[in-house]
């Protein structure tokens, strides 16, 4: 069963695939009014929070905390990032090892994006809304293209299927119906 919907966005030239949260500006339909998570499924980033990785300018890569450092408590009574010998405890290498997961995950996805993008397989996915203003045309989000991916070369077919670009594209195109009715 599909836990989120699935679209691909375009920033700076690149597309990305990304959950479809809300159609709404400044609205997360799986967030309560309280704070609260309402989906079954969290997505890796979420879980993550409030690590993630970053890069230097150097290219290397840095373990971050977002928002305020305060919560992990900087007196004596909070947990060591390191042991006595300067090396991450084993909690913070389990987060490193979720996060540079979640870092491999996203490279794929974008090299996968890359490839649709070269064959032309994105297309402007057109949702209109009827809200208490009226209609209103949601904006921003691409699908796959179904009939240009069904006049691609095999040799197309095969360099999509070993940079696993199948995977994005049979989740967008199977979660296709279940957005009309979420």
């Amino acid at each position: 069963m599909m836990k989120l919907p699935i679209a691909f966005i375009q920033r700076e030239g690149s597309y990305y695939v990304v959950a479809v949260q809300g159609l709404m500006p400044e609205t997360n339909s799986f967030v309560a009014d309280d704070g609260s998570w309402l989906g079954d499924y969290i997505p890796a980033q979420y879980r993550a929070h409030p690590f993630l990785l970053a890069r230097n300018e150097v290219g290397s890569e840095l373990l971050c905390l977002q928002g305020d450092v305060q919560l992990f408590g900087l007196d004596d009574d909070g947990e060591d990032f390191f042991d006595k010998e300067g090396e991450p405890v084993a909690e913070i290498k389990e987060i490193l090892q979720f996060l540079n997961s979640i870092s491999l995950s996203q490279k794929a996805a974008l090299r996968a994006c890359e490839l649709l993008k070269q064959e032309s397989l994105f297309t402007p996915w057109k949702i209109q809304l009827t809200t208490d203003e009226g209609e209103r045309n949601v904006e921003g989000l691409f699908k796959i293209n179904e009939e240009a991916l069904s006049k691609l070369s095999a040799d197309s077919l095969v360099i999509l299927r070993d940079a696993g670009a199948f995977g994005l594209i049979l989740l967008r195109l199977i979660n296709t119906v279940r957005i009309i009715y979420w």
